[in-house]
């Protein structure tokens, strides 16, 4: 799975930015995580689109 992640943060440049951590792959599944912070919200809301990602 270290190949994955290290693929993943050099070629999709908002995987880094936004603070995505892969955390398991099974089934044809990902399971992502990430801490949500005040710069990824609007009106103390988080963006649908972002939820979708």
């Amino acid at each position: 799975m270290d190949d994955i992640k290290d693929w993943l943060i050099k070629r999709i440049p908002f995987y880094s930015t936004l603070g995505f951590r892969l955390i398991e792959i099974k089934d044809g599944h990902a399971h992502f995580e990430i801490d949500i912070r005040e710069e990824l919200t609007q009106n103390g809301m988080i963006h649908g689109g972002f939820l979708r990602l």
